[in-house]
């Protein structure tokens, strides 16, 4: 059954996937923080804005959605500029002759 190609075990290919467990994981425990202190602050920020409990939760909502759309943006203009600084290099390529 062995043919010679090495069979890849997972969709990361060579890279480590514990490692985009990790960053995922990092990434959703500080969303998780970040939510938490806000509903925690959420009736000192209804009374420096002068606004009740449902106006501050409307206010936070909607920095959540600024936030998202612009990483969301910047995600979509860096993953063209990743792809091509993270090809992998053929050095089999012989030299062009003039």
């Amino acid at each position: 059954m062995s043919n010679g190609a090495s069979q890849s075990r997972s969709a990361a290919g060579d890279r480590n996937p514990w490692l985009i467990a990790v960053v995922v994981s990092i990434a959703t425990f500080m969303l998780v923080l970040d939510t938490s202190i806000a509903n925690v602050a959420l009736l000192n920020i209804a009374g420096d804005l002068a606004a009740g409990v449902d106006e501050a939760t409307w206010i936070i909502m909607l920095a959540y959605i600024d936030v998202f759309w612009v990483a969301a943006v910047f995600a979509a203009l860096m993953v063209p500029l990743a792809l091509i600084l993270l090809r992998p290099v053929d050095t089999n390529v012989a030299p062009a002759v003039h």
